[in-house]
């Protein structure tokens, strides 16, 4: 073999394994940059990922708390009406009782409850009241009971109050206090 043909071979040679290099470096760098780019890809996913659990969180809690401000203002509502409701009732029952006081019944009812009260108090001294706006029936009532009941100071709506101060006993009948405890324990139901 020549020079020249030695010569021709070696560079040949180095053509080849510079081109083996090249070759080897391309797919080195290739590959690192599809890892470098499936690397990316899954940064950006579990970014997006991410963000989107977080808007979604976020579009919950917002859902929720407008849900609980919904509720809350039917809560209100319904409370305002039930309130509404209640005094309208019971405006109904105050009117309901004024009509019953102008019967003969309401004398009746009266006349009942004083002789149930003299009954308890066995012979012991008994002072009796009543609204002053029956102040008309007082001549009726002492004369179908007997006693002459005094005008309260506080208004009645209706009914007696007696004092047994013997018995250290007060007995309220009046419209007024069995009013005020059937609004205590009324709950309305719709």
């Amino acid at each position: 073999m020549t020079t020249e043909q030695k010569l021709e071979l070696f560079v040949q040679t180095a053509i080849n394994n510079v081109k083996q290099q090249r070759e080897q470096l391309l797919a080195e760098y290739e590959e690192q940059l599809k890892a470098d780019f499936a690397k990316q890809k899954e940064e950006y996913r579990i970014s997006a990922n991410a963000t989107f659990l977080r808007k979604q969180e976020k579009a919950r809690l917002e859902i929720n708390r407008r849900l609980s401000d919904d509720m809350n203002h039917q809560k209100s509502e319904l409370a305002n009406k039930t309130n509404q409701l209640t005094i309208e009732i019971f405006e109904d029952v105050i009117k309901e009782l004024n009509s019953y006081r102008a019967t003969t019944k309401y004398v009746t009812y009266l006349e009942q409850t004083i002789a149930k009260i003299l009954a308890l108090a066995d012979g012991s001294p008994v002072s009796f009241s009543i609204d002053a706006k029956d102040s008309e029936l007082l001549n009726l009532l002492t004369t179908k009971t007997g006693i002459t009941p005094s005008i309260s100071k506080r208004p009645l709506l209706g009914g007696v109050i007696a004092k047994l101060p013997d018995k250290n006993l007060l007995i309220d009948e009046s419209f007024q206090t069995k009013l005020n405890e059937a609004k205590a324990q009324f709950i309305f139901n719709p």
